[in-house]
């Protein structure tokens, strides 16, 4: 089932805020058209779409473009779970990489195997996860999405 499919089934994730380096707050949320986002400070609020639009098909085509990516991260997930089970924290954004600061508790429990409920690979769940979290972001980094905007 593609992704689209399943966010007919499941329905629009609703917004969210992402803290980035310097302070500067982002909302974003997942919408049939693509991935949302938008500057907190212009953001309407909880109840509206952010504005800025990464259309399904560019972040496709950014997949598409990096077979080697892809396959990588299939082997790095594999026995971790799906983000809709209890295996739904190894598909988070770890703390370690997240630039907003945290407790020093998160970053040692994230590393912990018990940290991952469900897992088959418990072991091996924190350097996978951030192998793959790394590539993702380096594959994002090295591309150029156009980015629509709605009002």
């Amino acid at each position: 089932m593609q992704h689209v499919d399943q966010l007919d089934l499941f329905g629009e994730i609703k917004a969210g805020l992402h803290g980035l380096p310097g302070g500067t707050q982002w909302a974003y949320s997942v919408w049939r058209d693509g991935l949302r986002i938008e500057p907190a400070e212009t953001w309407g609020g909880w109840f509206c779409r952010p504005r800025w639009c990464i259309a399904w098909s560019e972040l496709h085509a950014m997949r598409d473009a990096r077979p080697d990516v892809t396959e990588r991260l299939a082997v790095l997930a594999e026995g971790h779970g799906l983000p809709w089970t209890l295996g739904w924290r190894w598909w988070m954004l770890p703390f370690a990489l997240d630039p907003c600061p945290w407790h020093p508790s998160y970053y040692a429990s994230e590393q912990r195997p018990d940290y991952y409920d469900s897992d088959a690979r418990p072991q091996a769940a924190w350097d996978d996860r951030i192998a793959a979290w790394r590539l993702v972001l380096d594959a994002v980094t090295a591309t150029t999405l156009r980015v629509e905007v709605h009002q």
